[in-house]
Protein backbone atom coordinates (compact mmCIF):
# COMPACT_ATOMS: atom_id res chain seq x y z
CA UNK A 1 0.00 0.00 0.00
CA UNK A 2 2.79 2.34 0.89
CA UNK A 3 4.79 1.80 -3.13
CA UNK A 4 1.19 2.24 -4.67
CA UNK A 5 1.16 5.75 -2.35
CA UNK A 6 4.52 6.90 -3.30
CA UNK A 7 4.19 5.80 -6.90
CA UNK A 8 0.87 8.19 -7.37
CA UNK A 9 2.26 11.00 -5.69
CA UNK A 10 5.06 11.09 -7.71
CA UNK A 11 3.27 10.46 -10.86
CA UNK A 12 0.99 13.27 -9.96
CA UNK A 13 4.15 15.15 -9.07
CA UNK A 14 5.29 14.84 -11.87
CA UNK A 15 2.42 15.67 -13.96
CA UNK A 16 2.45 19.20 -12.36
CA UNK A 17 5.92 19.63 -12.80
CA UNK A 18 5.38 19.82 -16.38
CA UNK A 19 2.37 21.50 -16.33
CA UNK A 20 4.31 24.19 -14.81
CA UNK A 21 7.19 23.97 -16.79
CA UNK A 22 5.09 24.28 -19.90
CA UNK A 23 3.18 27.34 -18.68
CA UNK A 24 6.91 28.89 -17.57
CA UNK A 25 8.09 28.54 -20.92
CA UNK A 26 5.23 28.95 -23.56
CA UNK A 27 3.90 32.28 -24.35
CA UNK A 28 0.74 33.22 -23.48
CA UNK A 29 -2.30 32.35 -25.40
CA UNK A 30 -3.80 35.19 -27.33
CA UNK A 31 -7.73 34.71 -27.99
CA UNK A 32 -7.73 36.68 -30.89
CA UNK A 33 -5.20 34.47 -32.96
CA UNK A 34 -6.88 31.02 -31.49
CA UNK A 35 -8.59 29.04 -34.48
CA UNK A 36 -12.75 28.64 -33.78
CA UNK A 37 -13.74 26.19 -31.79
CA UNK A 38 -16.63 25.27 -34.27
CA UNK A 39 -16.02 26.23 -38.24
CA UNK A 40 -19.00 25.02 -39.99
CA UNK A 41 -19.32 26.74 -42.40
CA UNK A 42 -16.73 29.48 -42.08
CA UNK A 43 -14.42 28.46 -45.63
CA UNK A 44 -11.89 27.28 -43.45
CA UNK A 45 -9.90 24.42 -44.36
CA UNK A 46 -9.10 21.82 -41.77
CA UNK A 47 -5.30 21.05 -40.99
CA UNK A 48 -3.38 19.21 -38.50
CA UNK A 49 -5.77 16.60 -37.36
CA UNK A 50 -7.36 13.08 -39.19
CA UNK A 51 -9.76 14.82 -41.38
CA UNK A 52 -6.71 16.91 -42.71
CA UNK A 53 -5.00 13.92 -44.14
CA UNK A 54 -7.71 12.55 -46.79
CA UNK A 55 -6.57 12.75 -50.46
CA UNK A 56 -6.52 15.25 -53.06
CA UNK A 57 -9.87 14.91 -54.95
CA UNK A 58 -9.16 14.57 -58.73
Amino acid sequence: MRTRRLTGLAALALIAGVLVLDSAVSEPLNPYRAPPVIAFGSGQVSTGAHCAALPAAE
